[in-house]
């Protein structure tokens, strides 16, 4: 048929945009694949749909060939399962195996899977990058050393100057995307590495927990590590500095032995206005996090100010989960009515992000990550 005489090109744009808006955001990225007309329509409603952060709820291997991912989409208020194949596909009866997500950049999830020999206790994790809106994905060097917990990348990694960081306990390591080489960090080894995240000026943050009993009481320790990892790289030597190292103490009351009483998973991020804010999962009350801001203004001796919910800009928003935080401002983003009345009903300046789900060692509860989808390959 002639390219001229097709009929979808002869659809009125305002049609297209009525069938699109009934449409959900994957099947609206099919949709965009017809002709050129459909994809401009198209991929003007999913720019709108995807300015909300999405959020990965869990993974979960269906097979020894593919995975599940299940996300959710605030703007729509639905979740999606969507299959994708393993990047590991040797699975061993004595090994014990699981994929899990540690951060995001730019749309893409840093994702892990891994394997440990149950009887000689060898592990060994394959690490890498995996956009789910389009399937694409790109791989990072293999990991023998520790299971990864948590991990962040300086830009997106299709960039030249990518750096990666991955970390678990008081291990941590620098790479790039599509290397097969591995530059240890070899820092503070009393630093158990729960969260890192980059600024955007190029350093790395690292939140490192220690924790004492006495009684009853948790006393949580908590050392915020500032490094710069292209020093790293290039083996320059250490070039770090503890901007808040013990402070203070987070007392955290609580049975210690009571699992579902606390986590020990905070995360961080920074506010419109620049600030540090960490975020303590706290399972209690209406409002079970607690917030806390660096107060380094006399850039000696550093504190944490304890927050309350009010002492959140107006014009910011923000998304928590149990492992994972993030926030947007109003200010700086295109909010359509459908962003506007979701914030509205549902969160204000927060939307927690805590389904009716019981606190267990189940694995798939680390994957509950922010990210901001990005449909262009």
């Amino acid at each position: 048929m002639d390219d001229y005489n097709r009929w979808s090109k002869h659809l009125p744009d305002d049609l297209i945009e009525m069938i699109v808006k009934r449409l959900t955001l994957v099947d609206s990225i099919r949709f965009a694949a017809v002709c050129p007309s459909w994809r401009s329509v198209s991929s003007q409603w999913s720019q709108r749909v995807t300015r909300l952060p999405w959020l990965l709820d869990s993974t979960e291997i269906l097979d020894s060939e593919t995975v599940n991912y299940r996300l959710y989409s605030p703007s729509e208020d639905r979740v999606y399962d969507l299959k994708f194949p393993r990047e590991n596909n040797k699975l061993d009866a004595s090994h014990s195996y699981g994929i899990r997500c540690l951060g995001s950049i730019d749309g893409w999830l840093i994702m892990s899977e891994w394997t440990l020999n149950n009887i000689s206790y060898d592990r060994k994790s394959i690490n890498y990058f995996l956009n789910p809106m389009t399937g694409d994905r790109i791989k990072l060097p293999q990991q023998t050393e520790f299971i990864p917990k948590t991990s962040a990348a300086s830009s997106d990694p299709r960039c030249s100057d990518c750096i990666v960081a991955i970390g678990e306990g008081s291990n941590l390591v620098f790479c790039r995307p599509s290397s097969h080489e591995l530059c240890p960090w070899e820092g503070h080894q009393d630093c158990h590495v729960q969260y890192v995240k980059f600024h955007e000026d190029g350093k790395l943050y690292i939140i490192g927990l220690g924790d004492t009993c006495c009684i009853l009481v948790v006393l949580v320790l908590v050392s915020v590590l500032v490094l710069d990892p292209l020093n790293q790289c290039q083996g320059k030597g250490r070039c770090e500095k503890i901007i808040a190292y013990r402070e203070m103490t987070i007392s955290v009351p609580g049975d210690p032995y009571n699992e579902t009483a606390l986590s020990w998973s905070p995360s961080f991020f920074w506010s419109s206005k620049g600030e540090f804010l960490l975020f303590w999962w706290f399972r209690r009350g209406d409002f079970p996090f607690r917030m806390f801001r660096i107060d380094d203004k006399s850039g000696y001796n550093p504190i944490w100010v304890r927050l309350e919910k009010n002492d959140i800009a107006e014009d910011e928003v923000v998304f928590l989960s149990f492992f994972h935080s993030t926030s947007m401002s109003k200010s700086k983003s295109f909010m359509t009515t459908i962003d506007e009345a979701f914030l509205g009903l549902h969160c204000g300046n927060f939307f927690i992000y805590d389904p009716d789900r019981s606190l267990t060692s189940d694995l798939k509860i680390l994957d509950w990550v922010w990210f901001t989808p990005n449909i262009t390959k």
